[in-house]
């Protein structure tokens, strides 16, 4: 996060991590390799291609939960009246998208959807080491 503020040039500005914009918990697939995960579960990106909303690893959530939970962000501060910048993953920011412009949970990856408010400027970054 100090790199981010740094690059921003807002390291004197307060910053909130939100658990509501946390990326989909892979539960026992956690950190683990894909070639490991189709060694013991060799259907498993089938399976996720069939039911995209719905599927999880086990013992993990699904996107249907990752986008109810950044709905549950967007309510908790559909009241503020300041600028935000929010940091999240790619998933995080199509949710975001599709929520602050009222597009319906499975259109959300349709191209050319105009955004319309004033909210938020998100921002997706990958870091690597």
């Amino acid at each position: 996060m100090q790199i981010i503020q740094e690059i921003l040039d807002i390291t004197n500005t307060e910053v909130e991590q939100d658990i509501l914009l946390s990326k989909v918990d892979a539960g026992d697939y956690t950190n683990r390799k894909k070639s490991e995960i189709l060694k013991q579960n060799p259907n498993f990106f089938e399976k996720k291609k069939l039911d995209f909303w719905n599927f999880s690893c086990p013992n993990g959530e699904t996107y249907s939960e990752v986008y109810d939970r950044f709905i549950k962000f967007v309510d908790k501060h559909k009241n503020f009246n300041k600028n935000m910048i929010i940091l999240t993953h790619g998933c995080g920011v199509r949710f975001l998208t599709s929520i602050l412009s009222c597009m319906e949970k499975m259109n959300i990856c349709r191209r050319n959807q105009r955004i319309s408010t004033r909210i938020i400027f998100i921002v997706g970054i990958l870091i690597t080491e």
